[in-house]
């Protein structure tokens, strides 16, 4: 019987050959461990994926990144949200009568008194206030 035999490398260094059913046996005895590689049709590869004891890791991968794929669906839905609160907000009539998406560009006159306000001090404007109150 022609088992396949295969190299383990650690560190540089070469060992074998062996088969797979004692590459298993000395991880299992612990005198190989998973970070140990396996020369396999030319290419090097750990003994975890050697021995397929990557099934764990690759369903810890899938559940991380459904988590990550739900995060940014919920993010994608909080953007297209604020999106449409947004142009609502435009839409809404502002104190001056017009509606906040009208154009930046339309001359906004200045209330007549405002150039007397700003060219008294602050306790001047204040006395003025009170006195047009009374």
């Amino acid at each position: 019987m022609n088992q396949t035999t295969y190299l383990v490398r650690w560190k540089g260094q070469q060992f074998g050959p062996f088969t797979k059913d004692v590459i298993t046996q000395k991880v299992t005895s612990q005198e190989l461990s998973l970070a140990h590689e396996i020369q396999v049709d030319g290419q090097w590869r750990s003994a975890r994926v050697f021995l397929g004891l990557q099934p764990q890791e690759q369903e810890r991968q899938k559940v991380r990144f459904k988590k990550i794929q739900d995060e940014l669906d919920e993010k994608q839905i909080e953007l297209e949200d604020a999106k449409t609160e947004l142009n609502e907000i435009k839409k809404r009539p502002t104190l001056l009568g017009r509606s906040q998406s009208d154009s930046p560009n339309q001359n906004l006159q200045p209330p007549d008194n405002l150039s007397k306000l700003k060219s008294k001090n602050p306790i001047d404007r204040l006395k003025e206030q009170l006195r047009r109150k009374s």
